[in-house]
């Protein structure tokens, strides 16, 4: 195995390791770097060599999950339906929203990475909202709204307790979860002409 393939090899053990450490936690941010590093078998700075941090480990986790769950047939399904751009963000977000309820552990971690250190044009939903302004909102206004459409869902997870008892809100709940998050959407893209 060459330089290059051990340095892969390492990168999937962290992911595995971290995976396998943050769902057995109550509290994934008790799972630390030299945690990750022994599961993982290796010396704890590669962390900061093959992601540049633990957080930004954990959401190199995150972005697998999810690429796993994109790639799902449940996400196949809404992208086959030729939905409206904002009626396919309802959808996607709802499907998102769920995945981080049922990975909340990890939604929980990311938290400040996410709200803090995430790349600002980083969304996965930028195309669509630039799609549903047809070019009558600026490239600049429609990655400010599709972060804004990614903070709020990952807010109303990680907060979900919060919603509930303020709101009267339960996110767990799937037809409250796709109230709120339908009203989040509305709120921000506007109805083009």
């Amino acid at each position: 195995m060459n330089n290059k393939e051990r340095l892969e090899q390492t990168k999937m053990n962290l992911i595995e390791a971290t995976i396998k450490l943050m769902e057995q936690k109550d509290n994934p941010l008790e799972v630390v770097s030299r945690e990750i590093a022994r599961e993982a078998g290796c010396n704890p700075a590669m962390i900061n060599y093959c992601f540049g941090s633990r957080e930004h480990l954990i959401y190199a986790v995150f972005e697998k999950l999810y690429k796993d769950y994109q790639n799902s047939q449940e996400v196949a399904t809404l992208i086959e339906e030729h939905l409206k751009p904002k009626d396919f963000l309802k959808k996607v977000y709802f499907q998102g929203a769920k995945f981080l309820t049922k990975n909340y552990n990890f939604a929980q971690a990311l938290g400040g990475f996410m709200l803090l250190k995430r790349d600002l044009g980083d969304s996965l939903s930028y195309q669509y909202v630039h799609e549903h302004y047809k070019g009558t909102r600026s490239i600049e206004d429609c990655k400010l709204i599709a972060y804004e459409l990614s903070v709020m869902m990952h807010l109303i997870v990680c907060r979900k307790e919060d919603f509930k008892n303020s709101f009267g809100i339960d996110v767990s709940n799937d037809d409250e979860l796709k109230r709120i998050i339908n009203m989040r959407v509305d709120l921000l893209l506007c109805d083009v002409d």
